[in-house]
């Protein structure tokens, strides 16, 4: 059930920003375990940003301090993430409100194949590092360089998810950085790890598999548009 106290400031931030002419108010997701008001700001002409307002919630602390030093290990880690997520958009795949992977699951899938891929071998950085505090621990400030263009890293990583990857079996797993099994003990926590489902482990609510907010005829698009995309660039054209 949502808190009481989240869900009235989350009535009283309504009110207020439905005067303000710069917000606009898109969604009231009152009935989530933590209600979400999604808005998008305008803050000048031909500028739009999409925001998500919550009250009460430090579970995504640690979770953007994570993603935030491994963007710091590399610019390609960062920019492998902002073209997933503009194709997931743009190809109708993304969004955990339509019953889609959020952003978050599909940038620790970026993560997951950089870590996993042998030409890559992106650094595991220890979850128990990130308490959600401001900055970098200094612990995972650390030099590692890619020597993969930005074309070559998107078209494994599309070659990755649908020709590679367990789907089904296999975990996204950022917290261990390797590919292991649904059924192995280490993720004896995750919910649902026996469905045949597309696995993505929260790395820090292990129990937490985000595929819960993924639809299964979602999931099937969401495959199908990894398929096109790997052999579009494969042919050399763009992925759609």
């Amino acid at each position: 059930q949502p808190d009481s106290d989240s869900h009235t400031m989350l009535e009283d931030m309504v009110s207020a920003l439905q005067e303000h002419p710069q917000f606009q108010i898109v969604e009231e997701v009152k009935a989530a375990r933590i209600p979400i008001l999604r808005m998008k700001f305008a803050p000048r002409a031909g500028l739009t940003l999409d925001v998500d307002l919550s009250f009460q919630n430090t579970e995504p602390l640690p979770n953007t301090q994570l993603l935030r030093a491994y963007s710091a290990l590399c610019p390609r880690v960062r920019d492998l993430g902002i073209l997933v997520k503009l194709w997931a958009k743009a190809s109708g795949v993304s969004g955990a409100q339509h019953g889609h992977l959020s952003a978050y699951a599909l940038t620790l899938m970026v993560i997951y194949f950089l870590q996993v891929e042998p030409d890559v071998k992106l650094p595991v950085l220890p979850t128990e590092l990130f308490a959600g505090e401001p900055g970098i621990p200094s612990a995972a400030r650390i030099s590692w360089p890619c020597g993969l263009s930005r074309a070559d890293l998107l078209c494994r990583f599309f070659r990755f998810f649908t020709e590679e990857f367990r789907w089904g079996s296999e975990v996204v797993s950022v917290r261990l950085g390797r590919r292991a099994a649904a059924a192995d003990g280490v993720y004896s926590e995750l919910r649902g790890r026996f469905s045949s489902r597309l696995h993505v482990e929260d790395p820090f609510l292990t129990g937490r598999n985000l595929h819960c907010a993924l639809k299964p005829e979602q999931e099937s698009d969401l495959f199908a548009k990894l398929w096109e995309a790997s052999q579009a660039l494969q042919q050399g054209a763009l992925p759609t």
